[in-house]
Parts: structure tokens; C-alpha cells; sequence
């Protein structure tokens, strides 16, 4: 053959296996019109291979699944000139339908939108694909001389076949579906190229839907991400809503004591302007916040050993410096190796809570020693009224039963009697009130000018005239002054350490009374050579009712030193006892000259 012929054969066929092939045929000696039929038959070979290779970057090109099955099928009909050309999808069981078809004119159409059809092929479900999970390629050229069983020839006549051809599609080493070429009109006798054509676009075509699941599942995974992202940020919208309008501090600290993160009411709690000075200026929570810094190391234990705390009180500086009380809520945030990051949660001012409940507490405490000065009265009143009333009883009976028997002077001696009587339950009762109004918060010290010395000495003229077993020896130091006093309560702390004095003294004793004038304040010294005090005794001496273990008989109520330390509050001074027992005892009260009035508080007022 001439070079001119092997040029043009050469033009004509595609890649150097169709033209090796083709030297090989025309090795023997062909006609002319042989040479022109195989020329034609090269050119449509061309023709078909350029429509392939089209059709194959056609489909490459595709990303939607649905436009890969319509443009595949269309495509694979025209390059075979096939009736209809169908894609079956097999199912996890291995039955299958028929997904996506493309049928010439004329042909029932097996793939409606309303319609799924099963394919069930008994072979196919036993063997998992049969011959076709090994990517091989089945053609029938007529339906009828195969052999097939009635029931699968009546199967594809369903589908108008009278021939096809059957390529595996891939998606790796997986069986995915079958790519079906059908002849509806007559038999056909199916090429190897025809045949080829069909398993190129079949991998093609696997490939495409590869890339068009992978590109699904990516656009799930972005739509998904994309929605917790929306999430998130609607969740972040909200917390931050909670963080910034919240009541109640929130809070974040790392575990040597520093603020990462605080919400404009922790700031307003702890008396800063905003969250940023409160973080600036709080560098050591637990020597600058707690008014205790061990509450910090109990805090760092409690979350160490439980990993939360739970209302933990806490009595806490603020910026001015004014003491708050606060209760936490908090857990400790670790990463995942278990490394502690910080410590998170929220804090409540309780400072009105814990004053509410002190004040409930100091309202029950109150209520019970009011119950217990009840009670005292009750013992004392049927202990100390009970002789006086009877020497009131007995001397009023003498006098109503006997009076004309008795003389003007033992009749004088009863009545002066029950005065005498009389005045002292009056001074008892006067007591009680007193202190009673003193346990009410309702005793109150009304200075006045006084002078000092001349009070002194009339008051202790008045216990001469009523006591002549003792002696009473005033001495004044210092100028006679005016004095800004509260008259009524110097008396009752006087009268009640002078009485008590004589009292507790032996017949005969002296009583020592120096009353010491300074510029800024007064000094009573009372001292006597009495029982003495014990100390034991001394703890308990200023509380109502109580009286010494050693008083023995001697009448009194335990009143008296009450009434003494609440006047002395009362007016801002001091009282100091020096005592022995067997010896005596000298109380020496300091008062303040000024007008200062001090209003006696309830701790004051239990000493």
C-alpha cells in the first residue's frame, strides 16, 4: 500500500492501537471499494470516539446528581442510537429501581415521579450483583434465543426489550448500579465498541456520582456547620444577653486569684464603675476581696476536693472599703487532659439577708433574756415581797386588833414600819421598771449642770439619817465643779454602790466615798470592809438578778449593778471593781464632764 493511503488511514483512526490494527488488515491486497468501506467505517469510529470523549467531560463537568443521570442517559442513547438507556440502583438488600432514564419517541416510559419501580432479580439479591460486583459487562442481542425463564422474559418485555446491554457502575471496589443500553424495535447485535462505549461512560458516570455524593455530604456538612455556627452565635447572643443584664455577679478567675471575666452587676456589687476597673484594679482576690483571706484557701480546697461550692459566705471588702456579705455559686472548668483553667460562676449580695437574720437573732436573744428577766422577777417578787408583806400584814393587824391596848409610841413604831416597808417595795418595783426600761433600749441620759460636791454630800447626809451602824466618810479632791450629768443616774450609780457598801459591811465598818475632780472628768472611789467579791462571782456581777454566791441571808434583788453599769454607759464612763473576799471591795466609776450623750447599744447593754 502506498504512504499517501497509510496517511490518510492513519488521519482517520485514533491512537496507535485502531492504526496498528489497520496496517494489519490491510497487510492483504484489498479492492477499492474495500478500502473506501473501511476508510468510512475509521471515520465513524472518529466520530464516535470524539462524541465519547465529549459526552465523558460533559458528564465530569456535572455536580448535581439529577443532571448527571439526565445528560448520561441522553448522551449514551445518541452515541449507541439505543432506544432507551436507563441507570438501576441497587439497594442495600440488592434489589434495585430504575432512577433515571432517557427514551426515544414512541416508548413507554419506565421512570415516572410517581412511580418507583423494583426490579427483583432473585440471582442478583443471592449473589450481591453477580458477575457485575466483578465490574464485568453483560449484552443480549435477542432476548428470546437465551434462554431466559418465562418469568424474566416477561419482566423484559415489560420494559419493551427486545435486546440490551449492561454496564456495572463503579464508585471505587463498590457495586453501585447498572447502566442499561435497550433496543425496543428488533434484536441487535451489540459491538465490542458499543459495548466499550457503555463501560467508559459507566465509569465516568461512577465517578461523577462520586463527586456528587462527596459534594452532597460537603454540602450537608457546611449546612449542618452552618447551622450550629447559627446556633452558637444565637446561644452566645443569649448568654451574653444573661452575662451583661444579669442581677447577680458572674464571674471567671484563674486559681491564683485574678478576675478574666466579670458582668456589669459583679462590678456594681463590689462598688466599681464597670466590669474593666473592677478586673484592673482586683489583682489578688484574696488578700484585697476577703475580709478573711483564708475564706480564699477554704474556696480553693472545696473545689479541689468536690470541683463546685455551693452558697459559700463570704464577708467581702468593697471599693470604699465598707464590709459586704456575699454568697458563691461555682464550679472549677477543666480541659480535656484534666489541666484546671479557671474557676466560673456567679455571686449575690446577702448583706440585707445577713442583717436580717442578725436581727432576728438579736430579736430571740432579747426575747430570751426578757423571758429570763421574767423569770427572775417571778422568783424575786415571791422571795422579796414576801417578808415585807408580811411585816406590813402583821403591824397593820396589831394596830386595827390591839390599837386601844397599845401606846402612841408602839403605834408610831408599826406605821413607820410599814412607811418603811412600803418605801422599799416601791424602791423594788422602781428597780424592776428601771431596769426593764434599760433592756428596751428605752433608758435615756438627759445631762444637765450639777454641781458635784454639794450633790455628794446631801446624798450621803440622807443614808446617815437612815443608817447610823456605819460610818460614811466623804472626801472631796479637786475644785467644786459644775458637772454636765445626768442627775437621776448619778443617783441611782451613788445611792445603789454606797447602799450596797453598807450593806455587805459589818456593824461598826466605815464606808470609804472620795469623789476626785479633774478638768475633763469626775472619779468616784467607794470602797468598803465588807464580804469581798469572788472571782467567780466578779464575770457575772453587772448581769440583772444575779447576786454573789456568798451573800448568805442578805436580802437584795441583783438588780442594784445592773442598774449602776447601764447609767455608766449611758453616760460614756467607766467602771472598775477591785475586790477580796473577806476583805472588801472598792468600785471606782470614771464619768466624763462634758454634755455628750451616749446612747447604750445592746452589746453595751449585756456586759
Amino acid at each position: 500500500m502506498s504512504t499517501e493511503k497509510l496517511a490518510k488511514l492513519q488521519s482517520f483512526s485514533q491512537g496507535e492501537v485502531t492504526f496498528e490494527r489497520l496496517k494489519q488488515i490491510l497487510a492483504t491486497e484489498l479492492s477499492y471499494s474495500e478500502y473506501e468501506e473501511l476508510i468510512v467505517l475509521s471515520q465513524y469510529q472518529l466520530e464516535q470516539q470524539k462524541a465519547l470523549a465529549r459526552a465523558i467531560n460533559q458528564i465530569r463537568g456535572l455536580l448535581d446528581i439529577d443532571a448527571i443521570f439526565q445528560t448520561t442517559t441522553k448522551e449514551v442513547c445518541q452515541l449507541l442510537e439505543a432506544d432507551r438507556v436507563a441507570v438501576y440502583r441497587f439497594t442495600p438488600n440488592w434489589d434495585g429501581h430504575f432512577v433515571a432514564e432517557f427514551v426515544t419517541p414512541g416508548w413507554v416510559k419506565l421512570v415516572k415521579p410517581e412511580v418507583t419501580k423494583l426490579w427483583v432479580d432473585t440471582n442478583l439479591q443471592e449473589t450481591q450483583g453477580g458477575r457485575y460486583r466483578n465490574n464485568e459487562t453483560f449484552a443480549v442481542d435477542d432476548i428470546y434465543k437465551m434462554g431466559f425463564h418465562s418469568c424474566h422474559v416477561e419482566l423484559l418485555e415489560q420494559f419493551q426489550a427486545k435486546a440490551y446491554a449492561i454496564a456495572p457502575i463503579m464508585i471505587k471496589d463498590r457495586l453501585w448500579g447498572l447502566l442499561v443500553a435497550y433496543q425496543n424495535s428488533a434484536p441487535r447485535c451489540w459491538q465490542a465498541a458499543d459495548v466499550k462505549v457503555l463501560t467508559q461512560i459507566g465509569e465516568q458516570f461512577g465517578i461523577a456520582v462520586q463527586q456528587a455524593e462527596i459534594l452532597a455530604e460537603l454540602q450537608a456538612e457546611v449546612t449542618e456547620r452552618q447551622r450550629i455556627e447559627l446556633s452558637l452565635r444565637q446561644a452566645e447572643h443569649k448568654y451574653r444577653d444573661i452575662f451583661q443584664n444579669a442581677t447577680e455577679g458572674i464571674f471567671q478567675t484563674t486559681p491564683d486569684g485574678r478576675y478574666l471575666s466579670a458582668n456589669p452587676a459583679l462590678a456594681k456589687i463590689y462598688g466599681y464603675v464597670c466590669p474593666q476597673e473592677l478586673l484592673t484594679n482586683i489583682t489578688d482576690i484574696e488578700h484585697q476581696l476577703y475580709v478573711d483571706p483564708n475564706r480564699r484557701s477554704e474556696f480553693i480546697c472545696l473545689m479541689q476536693k468536690y470541683k463546685l461550692v455551693s452558697e459559700f459566705k463570704s464577708q467581702v471588702y468593697r471599693q470604699d472599703g465598707r464590709r459586704i456579705w456575699i454568697s458563691e455559686n461555682a464550679r472549677a472548668v477543666y480541659d480535656s487532659k484534666d489541666i484546671l483553667l479557671y474557676y466560673e460562676g456567679f455571686v449575690e449580695d446577702i448583706t440585707e439577708r445577713m442583717q436580717a437574720e442578725e436581727d432576728i437573732r438579736n430579736a430571740l436573744e432579747k426575747e430570751k433574756e426578757l423571758n429570763e428577766l421574767k423569770s427572775h422577777f417571778v422568783t424575786m417578787t415571791s422571795h422579796e415581797f414576801r417578808t415585807p408583806l408580811a411585816t406590813i400584814l402583821s403591824s397593820a393587824d396589831l394596830l386595827q386588833k390591839y390599837s386601844h391596848r397599845l401606846r402612841e409610841e408602839q403605834k408610831f413604831t408599826h406605821l413607820q414600819q410599814i412607811q418603811t416597808t412600803v418605801k422599799h417595795m416601791t424602791q423594788l418595783l422602781n428597780d424592776v421598771l428601771l431596769i426593764g426600761k434599760a433592756e428596751a433600749g428605752k433608758l435615756e441620759c438627759n445631762p444637765a449642770s450639777l454641781d458635784l460636791v454639794g450633790f455628794c454630800q446631801v446624798l450621803v447626809k440622807d443614808l446617815r439619817l437612815s443608817n447610823d451602824r456605819h460610818t460614811i466618810a466623804l472626801v472631796n479632791q479637786g475644785e467644786s465643779t459644775n458637772a454636765c450629768i445626768d442627775e437621776k443616774l448619778l443617783r441611782h450609780i451613788l445611792s445603789n454602790l454606797l447602799s450596797n457598801a453598807i450593806k455587805y459591811s459589818p456593824q461598826g465598818g466605815t464606808v470609804y466615798f472620795e469623789v476626785i475632780c479633774q478638768p475633763e472628768e469626775v472619779i468616784f472611789h467607794i470602797q468598803d470592809e465588807g464580804i469581798g467579791i469572788s472571782a467567780a462571782d466578779q464575770a457575772q456581777l453587772f448581769d440583772s438578778f444575779y447576786r454573789a454566791s456568798n451573800v448568805g441571808t442578805i436580802s437584795g434583788t441583783g438588780l442594784g449593778l445592773a442598774i449602776v453599769k447601764k447609767s455608766v454607759d449611758l453616760h460614756g464612763g467607766k467602771i472598775a471593781m477591785h475586790s477580796e473576799v473577806g476583805v472588801g471591795t472598792t468600785f471606782t466609776v470614771t464619768l466624763p464632764l462634758g454634755s455628750k450623750q451616749v446612747e447604750i447599744d445592746d452589746e453595751n447593754s449585756s456586759d
